[in-house]
């Protein structure tokens, strides 16, 4: 490779620019492919609380044991037993196997890996400026799962006979970019190995790989299908448009929040199909004032206990 200083003087300077990318990204959807791509470094305890979710004779009373051993997730998981948005049907609950109960096995794995992923996201240690890009992903997928709740309630008012969870669609639109984090990691240890790219360029990388890889870490770790839709931008077996899928929710989201940025040029690459209801939905929320549409997301995000 043209040693640092003659790159910037080469006459081939964007030749070299489009190999370092290249060689980046060729190094990354190979991990991805070989499921190489390192996983997230969550606490133990999620890890054994989503082997015990896959176990046919995994009890209750063997989860709120394995979430003792964490503190944090556990007060995490007795708040949401006591959100309007997760468990809304229930008086006051103050203990770990009412919550556990009340929220489901499912649900508890789900809910304590989206706490755990964000988690990282604002303790992370790498490079100023993957730290940043971290921190700024922690709050756009907050924004994200928010506005996909908004959009899941709504059709739920239209139709309460559909198949639709708000508080699935919270932790879905949370995990959607989980990826990011396993990306950030390949690129640490890549500079750390002497190669070297572009901060802005490895950021271009990591855009068009964050879907693959976020679809391979959840895949790994048996999220059920409508998280991997949504995490791989990919639709499966999904062919009434009467009932809204969770991908579509997600679909419906991104382009609302592009539109609320006022991005005409992804906007415009952004395709969208639209059921009556969908249509209706995305209009009436395109309306909200920037201030009002802050202040749904926000109460959602209090209603949740998150």
């Amino acid at each position: 490779m043209t040693s640092l200083p003659l790159y910037w003087l080469t006459p081939n300077k964007q030749k070299i620019v489009n190999d370092l990318k290249c060689e980046f990204k060729n190094l990354v959807t190979e991990a991805i492919a070989q499921r190489q791509l390192k996983l997230p470094p969550i606490p133990q305890v999620v890890l054994n609380i989503q082997q015990l979710s896959l176990r046919d004779d995994v009890t209750i009373k063997a989860i709120a044991k394995a979430l003792t051993e964490d503190p944090s997730l556990s007060g995490a998981c007795v708040y949401a037993s006591n959100s309007a948005l997760f468990s809304p049907r229930f008086g006051p609950c103050h203990d770990i196997l009412t919550a556990v109960s009340r929220l489901g096995i499912a649900r508890v794995k789900d809910l304590i890996t989206a706490k755990a992923i964000e988690q990282l996201k604002k303790d992370a240690q790498f490079s100023q400026e993957c730290n940043a890009l971290l921190t700024k992903s922690a709050g756009l997928s907050r924004t994200f799962a928010a506005t996909m709740v908004l959009i899941c309630q709504e059709f739920m008012k239209r139709n309460p006979q559909l198949e639709l969870d708000a508080g699935k669609a919270m932790l879905i639109g949370l995990l959607a970019d989980i990826g990011l984090f396993s990306l950030v990691s390949a690129l640490s240890q890549y500079l750390k190995e002497g190669n070297y790219i572009d901060f802005e360029l490895a950021k271009d990388v990591m855009a068009q790989c964050c879907a693959e890889a976020s679809f391979s870490v959840l895949q790994f770790w048996q999220f059920d299908k409508d998280f991997l839709t949504v995490a791989g931008n990919r639709r499966m077996n999904h062919v009434d448009p009467e009932k809204p899928s969770y991908h579509d929710i997600a679909t419906m989201a991104n382009h609302l929040l592009l539109f609320r940025s006022h991005d005409e040029q992804a906007l415009s690459a952004h395709d969208i199909e639209l059921s009556a209801d969908g249509a209706d939905i995305l209009y009436q929320l395109s309306n909200l004032d920037d201030q009002a549409f802050q202040q749904a997301c926000q109460e959602v995000l209090q209603l949740s206990g998150m």
